[in-house]
């Protein structure tokens, strides 16, 4: 994940997207529930997605 300060708002809210989803999978994994996966398989692709170039403080 980049930092905030180098990203635009659209950026910034994939970094938001990136925690929340982290946290969700985690309250996932605590109940047992297999979708955890795919909660931390969008938030890996959230927080990879803030290195995209349009995502970049302009």
């Amino acid at each position: 994940m980049r930092s905030w300060s180098k990203l635009n708002n659209k950026g910034r809210f994939l970094l938001i997207c990136c925690v929340v989803n982290t946290w969700v999978s985690l309250v996932f994994v605590l109940d047992g529930n297999v979708v955890c996966i795919f909660s931390i398989l969008t938030a890996m692709f959230c927080g990879l997605s803030t290195y995209n170039s349009k995502y970049d403080e302009k």
